[in-house]
């Protein structure tokens, strides 16, 4: 939700450009993303922002990994949500599922 995005994400976030300045931050634009009030928070935070055309998972292969990761919970852990730290490891799993090449492969099916 919006309070935990802003309050924890956002700090995260923060502490990570503050060591790579020269990054900028992307994120979609979900409705708690983009909220008066975590644009307030962004904002005082100092981030720099990317600005990302709505409705564009095309442009963002992230969007492509959660649908793998998601894939992969559903396939190895149908029952999961029954406990929060089963959910976090099923979750870890699942990202340290997806390979270099997985990613490579992805980037190389963007158009120029």
């Amino acid at each position: 939700n919006e309070g935990s995005y802003s309050g924890i994400i956002i700090p995260i976030v923060d502490k990570i450009l503050q060591q790579y300045p020269e990054l900028q931050f992307q994120q979609d634009n979900t409705k708690n993303h983009t909220s008066a009030f975590t644009k307030s928070v962004i904002a005082a935070a100092g981030l720099r922002v990317i600005e990302w055309p709505p409705c564009s998972p095309d442009l963002n292969l992230i969007e492509t990994i959660w649908d793998d990761m998601k894939d992969y919970i559903q396939e190895h852990y149908p029952k999961v949500h029954s406990s929060y730290k089963k959910l976090r490891e099923a979750i870890q799993e699942a990202w340290e599922s997806i390979t270099h090449e997985r990613i490579k492969e992805l980037v190389r099916s963007m158009k120029a």
